[in-house]
């Protein structure tokens, strides 16, 4: 866990699934959401049973399902100075990796019951992010051909 507090040099604000978040550039290149805006997209309130080590937005459930690689993305929560204050951060590509973690929990079956509105914005989230990913490679693809 980092515990040096990072700069914001810049941010911008991206609309992703109908909710507008703001990605926080930080000092050393990474973009970062807050903590608050992935409750945000997610559509989730706090989880009533929180594990200690663990953000508030992964419940007891879902741990079983996380990968090693979204252990390390949400055990490596830096804060960051914002405004005067103190925020928890994680980098911005844990948002698919949450989404997909709520998704393979209830194809599982065992996402709870107050947890299928999660479901559902995580579903729309994928979708936008499959959608705007495919749009992305196709512009890349065709900017470079041009370039040559």
């Amino acid at each position: 866990m980092e515990n040096e507090l990072k700069r914001v040099s810049g941010r911008v604000k991206v609309e992703i699934a109908d909710i507008e978040i703001e990605v926080l550039l930080i000092e050393n290149g990474r973009r970062v959401i807050t903590e608050t805006k992935v409750f945000s997209i997610l559509g989730k309130n706090r989880c009533k049973a929180k594990v200690d080590g663990w953000p508030a937005f992964i419940c007891k459930n879902l741990i079983p399902f996380i990968n090693n690689e979204l252990k390390k993305d949400l055990l490596i929560t830096t804060l960051y100075l914002f405004l005067g204050k103190k925020v928890k951060a994680y980098d911005v590509k844990i948002i698919p990796q949450v989404a997909n973690l709520y998704i393979s929990a209830y194809e599982l079956g065992s996402l709870h019951k107050g947890q299928r509105s999660v479901l559902s914005h995580s579903l729309k989230l994928i979708q936008e992010l499959a959608e705007k990913g495919i749009m992305f490679h196709i512009d890349e693809a065709t900017r470079n051909q041009s370039d040559n």
